[in-house]
């Protein structure tokens, strides 16, 4: 596919076509240049243009496309969370200029988050109902190498910190978080191999300092109970406990949905028959079932399910929410790279990749994440809670609280990738995943600087293409 480079990046590790302009004729080179810049942001938007169509394409209710639309127009970040494809295309085609000896390094491959950015990091609770903050979200994730999760990560450090509302991050900042973020992702490596029991750490309360993090993961067990969440998503109909009748983002079944999707939770319930046969008779039963729209950014239009289940007891108050979400083939494909007949002879559906993909970086995992097939497509089961929370903007008041959670981030991020390697399965990773990336950085000393470049390049990148996007929106072209 033409490479089209939209930004000319004065510092750039590799020459740009068309950035380098002749000065000794001052008269016409500002219309040349004029000229050029003209066309490469008409060729990038058409490009952009192109790549959402298809992103986009298996969404069929052009409301529902609009709608996606217009959570990306709210603002950069937004944008960048609605285009992960768009980031995996850009490695493809040579925006983001990665060597091509670094992807045809297998050793430096593992399980990757796929969609990596500031609000896919989260504290959470585990299957023991323990607070810790953590990677998040893994409908995308799938092998590859490293960097892919740490670029994007990066770049959204830039993006993230341009919206937070009390503080005013200057780009020198904005640099050196970055920078702070690979610094202790590299460290966090090297404590792995020292100890390799590091990489199972978890990010508790109790192995956090007094700060930030700390703070979040404190407030969060004080101000959110399980009667609360339940009384934000159902009311009572008749007796009978049912997701609110009068929320527009809740949509009931057709008949011959509610038949199909009972065959599919049958299957269900055998994939996680380890945990469900340990559950009193009765506690799977479905008291309402219902699609959600509008989750999230990425996932606008994926087909979701909530499922209120009866739980312990025949009270409300013990009621269960899973989350019922179709899985698609991982973003990370739009690169080029991946072998799909590999993939197919792993997994028989995207929904068992990403419960494999879950098992593999996670600690502690849901017991109820497994697989159900309703209407042709496959989709992964997870229980709600309401001790879960992404950070947003205006949870940061101090550059410290940013600067800790970076740091955290990154560790996160380093064990991840580690627990994910040979020793959780050695088909889908056969070798360390520690030793292997910082024996890579080793060889190639300007990695940190490199990456440190491109994640900033891109983030401007993502910012142009924001603006074009606008113009497509305005303009009635998407």
């Amino acid at each position: 596919m033409k490479r089209i480079l939209y930004l000319c990046i004065a510092t750039s590790i590799v020459a740009t076509a068309g950035c380098s302009f002749d000065t000794s004729k001052p008269d016409t080179s500002h219309s040349k240049q004029q000229t050029e810049h003209a066309s490469s942001k008409e060729a990038r938007q058409t490009y952009l243009q192109k790549q959402l169509q298809e992103a986009n394409a298996f969404i069929q209710d052009p409301t529902i496309r609009a709608n996606k639309y217009k959570k990306m127009m709210e603002s950069p970040f937004n944008f960048y969370r609605g285009t992960t494809p768009l980031y995996y295309s850009d490695l493809r085609t040579g925006v983001i200029p990665i060597p091509a000896e670094w992807n045809q390094h297998t050793p430096i491959q593992t399980w990757l988050e796929g969609d990596a950015h500031a609000q896919n990091v989260a504290v959470f609770d585990d299957r023991e109902g323990t607070l810790r903050f953590d990677v998040t979200d893994f409908k995308n994730s799938y092998i590859g190498p490293f960097y892919w999760d740490t670029l994007r990560f990066m770049s959204s450090i830039f993006l993230f910190t341009d919206e937070l509302p009390y503080i005013k991050v200057s780009k020198a900042q904005q640099k050196q978080l970055a920078s702070i973020f690979l610094q202790t992702y590299q460290t966090t490596l090297q404590n792995i191999i020292e100890n390799p029991m590091e990489k199972y750490k978890e990010i508790r309360k109790e192995q956090l300092k007094n700060g930030f993090i700390q703070k979040q993961i404190e407030e969060m067990k004080l101000s959110y109970t399980y009667e609360a969440f339940l009384g934000q998503i159902t009311s009572l109909q008749n007796g009978k406990p049912i997701f609110l009748p009068n929320d527009p983002s809740f949509v009931p079944l057709r008949t011959e949905e509610q038949e199909d999707f009972t065959k599919g939770w049958n299957e269900y319930i055998k994939s996680i028959a380890s945990f469900a046969d340990k559950k009193p008779e009765g506690y799977f039963m479905r008291k309402d079932v219902v699609h959600k729209q509008n989750s999230g950014v990425g996932s606008v239009g994926r087909d979701i399910f909530y499922v209120l289940l009866e739980g312990d007891t025949a009270g409300p108050a013990d009621d269960i929410v899973l989350e019922v979400k179709e899985q698609q083939l991982p973003a990370m494909f739009a690169e080029g790279q991946l072998s799909k007949e590999e993939y197919n002879r792993w997994f028989t559906s995207h929904a068992e990749r990403t419960r494999i993909a879950t098992l593999a970086t996670g600690m502690k995992v849901d017991s109820y994440l497994g697989t159900l097939y309703t209407q042709g497509r496959s989709y992964s089961v997870k229980k709600l809670s309401p001790w879960y929370r992404e950070f947003e903007s205006a949870d940061f008041r101090k550059l410290s609280d940013v600067e800790e959670f970076v740091q955290y981030a990154a560790k996160a991020f380093a064990r991840m990738h580690a627990r994910a390697d040979q020793d959780y399965n050695p088909a889908y990773v056969p070798h360390h995943f520690a030793e292997n990336t910082l024996a890579f950085m080793k060889q190639n000393p300007k990695f940190s600087q490199q990456l440190l470049q491109w994640s900033e390049t891109y983030y401007h990148q993502v910012i142009e293409d924001y603006t074009l996007f606008q113009g497509l929106i305005q303009s009635k072209k998407l």
